[in-house]
């Protein structure tokens, strides 16, 4: 069973916007509703026949040098706040916002656009968050 083949044809059929930038891997773009002004999400899975796909942020902000142990902080704070979604800073110092799932071939496009969707609002409440961390 392909589930990248299922996603990306529900996908095609609902005319939701993504691009692909490798076979097993998609782009989707959004715009924040309230504080992000765009929202960049990779989601891939490990093989086309694996039921375990993968979603990913990386623009939540770098973080270097002084302004390392605030980045580590707010990915804290982010992470006892919010289930869903997991933070951590990879060994770019750059913030990575992450969801894992198990899906089924039936349900393979309702999980992942709810997974999505709790993404990006998760990403979008916790963005000023990550700003004042990074910036303040």
């Amino acid at each position: 069973m392909n589930y990248y083949a299922i996603l990306k044809n529900k996908l095609d059929e609902k005319e939701l916007p993504y691009s692909e930038l490798k076979d097993g891997v998609l782009e989707i773009n959004q715009k924040g509703k309230k504080n992000a002004p765009n929202i960049r999400l990779v989601i891939g899975f490990d093989d086309p026949e694996s039921c375990r796909p993968w979603i990913k942020c990386y623009d939540l902000g770098h973080f270097e040098g002084d302004k390392y142990a605030a980045g580590l902080l707010a990915c804290n704070n982010a992470n006892k706040q919010y289930r869903w979604v997991r933070f951590y800073m990879d060994g770019d110092n750059d913030v990575v916002a992450a969801i894992d799932a198990v899906v089924s071939s039936e349900t393979v496009f309702d999980e992942m656009i709810e997974l999505i969707v709790r993404m990006l609002q998760i990403i979008d409440d916790l963005y000023p968050e990550f700003m004042r961390a990074r910036w303040g």
